[in-house]
C-alpha cells in the first residue's frame, strides 16, 4: 500500500480492504482530509533532517 500526499490531495493506491483499512485508521484522528493533509506537511518536516557536510578547512 502507498499513500501520495499532495499540497491539496491524497491518492491511496492498494487493494480496496488496505485502503478501507488505512481511512478508517486516519479517520480516528482526523475529521477532515485537509486536517491530515496539514498534519501530515508538519510531521514530515519534523522528521526530516538535514545533516550539512562540515566545511573544509583549505590549509
Amino acid at each position: 500500500m502507498k499513500i501520495y500526499i499532495q499540497e491539496s490531495s491524497v491518492a491511496l493506491v492498494g487493494k480496496s480492504w488496505e485502503i478501507r483499512k488505512k481511512l478508517k485508521e486516519y479517520g480516528k484522528d482526523y475529521v477532515t482530509v485537509s486536517d491530515w493533509i496539514k498534519n501530515e506537511r508538519v510531521a514530515s518536516k519534523k522528521r526530516s533532517k538535514v545533516i550539512p557536510f562540515p566545511d573544509k578547512q583549505l590549509d
